[in-house]
C-alpha cells in the first residue's frame, strides 16, 4: 500500500472518528448513545489495526 493512499485512509478515518464522537455527545436517548458509541469503538479499533498492520510491512 502506498503512502499516499494509506494517508487519505488514516484521514478519512480521523474525521469518522471525530465526527462520530460529536455525535455520540449530542445523542438524545440512551440506546442513540449507546449505538454512537459502538460506532466509534469501531472505527477507533480499525485505526488500530491499520496502523499495526503498517507498522508490521515497514
Amino acid at each position: 500500500m502506498n503512502g499516499v493512499f494509506f494517508d487519505k485512509i488514516v484521514g478519512a478515518l480521523d474525521r469518522e472518528i471525530k465526527w462520530a464522537f460529536k455525535t455520540r455527545a449530542q445523542a438524545e436517548s440512551q440506546s442513540a448513545a449507546n449505538y454512537w458509541s459502538r460506532y466509534y469503538s469501531g472505527l477507533k479499533r480499525a485505526l488500530e489495526l491499520l496502523l499495526k498492520a503498517k507498522s508490521s510491512l515497514n
